[in-house]
């Protein structure tokens, strides 16, 4: 009697074993055949955004940005400096226009830990609000507050 109870405790442990180790395989099988039904794909969005190249040689940190797009990019330069005691810098925002090249640039005291570009999409206003060059460019200084308007700018943003 004690081996055929063995017998089906071991039958009953190997089951569950087997069925322990079966699930994680059923389950994604069942999520890759659902996978092939999906909803159906909502508008794309228009692209946009600078393409952005950043080197540092050093403590001197060079961002090349180029927007191919047909909308306004700002970007922006973040450098984080290697030393406790040196300061971390956020560089002003520059509007890159479409067919446009910036260079952003600055530096450490001593080396750089990081630097990076963060984009921002300048909404362009409606047509209907916008009748003469003289309201574009009020709308412009608006928008940009503190950034100049001219898309011609290069920014640097040197630390002395």
């Amino acid at each position: 009697m004690r081996s055929t109870r063995r017998r089906t405790w071991a039958l009953l442990a190997a089951s569950a074993v087997a069925v322990a180790l079966a699930a994680p395989i059923g389950i994604s099988v069942v999520g890759r055949m659902g996978a092939g039904a999906s909803a159906p794909a909502g508008p794309t969005p228009d692209p946009s955004g600078a393409d952005c190249r950043t080197t540092v040689q050093g403590s001197q940190v060079v961002a090349y940005c180029h927007n191919p797009y047909p909308s306004t990019d700002r970007v922006q330069l973040h450098t984080e400096c290697g030393r406790w005691w040196d300061i971390d810098a956020d560089g002003i925002p520059v509007d890159v226009a479409p067919g446009q090249t910036v260079r952003l640039d600055d530096r450490c005291w001593k080396e750089v830990a990081s630097a990076w570009v963060t984009h921002r999409r300048i909404q362009v206003p409606p047509s209907d609000q916008i009748r003469s060059a003289r309201q574009l460019s009020a709308w412009l200084a608006a928008s940009a507050a503190a950034v100049s308007a001219s898309p011609a700018r290069i920014a640097s943003t040197s630390r002395p």
